[in-house]
């Protein structure tokens, strides 16, 4: 995101765009641009955050800047502000616009280059087989809940290994100046 210079600009979208792609990176919401916490743009959509939130899930609709949103924003319970994945719902609009599928996939890639691991949940699905898409979605966000901690704990591990290095190195410099001053 910080490549994109939208100083000069003519219309929003090169800013918008850098705001989407800083967030989407870093994966917080900072800034006077970012919108979280508004309402879901479609029955199908609250249904679902609605299914999440009572099942303790911690879920907030259109999570993003500006234009570029995710539907669903699930929150990590253990890191206050960092969410652990997107949930995608398709809609009216998803399905009557061939642009839309095509931006909706390629915001899917985007995301997912900076590190989000996104779920979509197909509306035919849903009223279909409710409870077998909520379980799915449960699993989902709990594997990922799972694989944030090992990544979590896998850093912690490398921080410490790095400071032994480091201390370990220091020490032998020490030595060595030790040894050179006799």
């Amino acid at each position: 995101g910080e490549d994109i210079k939208p100083a000069g600009a003519v219309s929003d979208g090169p800013q918008l765009l850098r705001n989407f792609l800083t967030f989407a990176e870093h994966g917080r919401l900072d800034g006077v641009a970012v919108r979280g916490g508004a309402d879901t743009e479609s029955p199908f959509e609250h249904e679902v955050l609605t299914e999440l939130t009572r099942r303790g899930i911690r879920v907030v609709p259109q999570v993003g800047t500006s234009g570029y949103r995710i539907d669903l924003g699930v929150l990590d319970d253990e890191v206050q502000g960092r969410f652990l994945c997107g949930i995608e719902c398709d809609g009216v609009a998803y399905h009557a616009s061939e642009t839309a599928r095509d931006r909706d996939r390629l915001r899917q890639q985007v995301l997912e280059a900076r590190g989000w691991t996104i779920h979509r949940v197909w509306s035919t699905d849903w009223f279909k087989d409710r409870q077998g898409q909520i379980e799915r979605l449960q699993r989902l966000i709990e594997r990922e809940r799972v694989c944030v901690r090992e990544q979590d704990q896998a850093a912690r591990e490398a921080r410490v290994v790095r400071a032994r290095e480091a201390e370990a190195e220091a020490q032998q410099t020490q030595r060595e100046e030790v040894g050179s001053s006799r």
